[in-house]
């Protein structure tokens, strides 16, 4: 009587095969999860980038063409959470300074309105004015720096700093989020933080000279 030998898998066998499978596993996941993060990481860093410079070029457009100095808006005697304003010919740039741009209703330091340009030929009060207001920045973006100063040789400067993403309505959040100085200007993002890939900050500081008007 013949015994046939039947071959397989051992218990143990495949529990390493299993063992190996599952680290295998863990390590590819692991690298799809990284290489999410570097990509939203470079569109948010990117988008931020974008917004700044595009922010400055129309400032300095401003500056170039509106074919009058600028100037900055006088205090104003109703404070509206507006930290200023610029006129630069018949535009006004309302701004404020560290407040979270977002849509709907604003929490602690959020605001539906941020870097805002509108029409305005009396440059009175920080408000925007008229029915023709546009936004300069986008949703969960905040001025961290913003000003219009004259330069020699009849140049205007101009820096802006922007910041994206944080929860101003949580602190915990912000201060996991950002590096900041001692009266809580961000500097730049914490590279450790949880949500480091949906945070990016940028600042750019130009000149610029009027070509008409002078």
């Amino acid at each position: 009587m013949k015994h046939l030998s039947q071959k397989g898998f051992t218990i143990l066998e495949l529990m390493i095969a299993s063992s190996i499978f599952s680290v295998m596993l863990i390590v590819c996941l692991g690298a799809i999860v990284y290489l999410g993060k570097l990509y939203y990481k470079g569109v948010t860093i990117s988008n931020t980038a974008e917004v700044t410079r595009a922010s400055i070029d129309e400032i300095t457009e401003a500056i170039q063409y509106s074919g009058d100095a600028f100037e900055a808006a006088p205090a104003d005697p109703t404070p509206s959470g507006w930290t200023g304003a610029y006129c630069i010919g018949v535009k006004k740039y309302s701004y404020r300074i560290g407040y979270q741009l977002v849509i709907g209703t604003p929490g602690t330091n959020q605001a539906n309105q941020v870097l805002t340009v509108s029409n305005d030929q009396s440059c009175i009060g920080y408000e925007p004015s008229g029915d023709q207001q546009r936004e300069l920045l986008k949703e969960n973006m905040r001025l961290t720096d913003f000003a219009i100063t004259p330069g020699p040789s009849g140049l205007t400067n101009v820096e802006i700093g922007v910041a994206y993403g944080g929860d101003p309505t949580d602190q915990s959040v912000e201060d996991n989020t950002f590096n900041t100085e001692a009266d809580g200007t961000i500097i730049s993002c914490k590279d450790s933080s949880t949500g480091s890939a949906f945070c990016a900050t940028n600042f750019l500081k130009t000149s610029a000279l009027r070509k008409v008007g002078l």
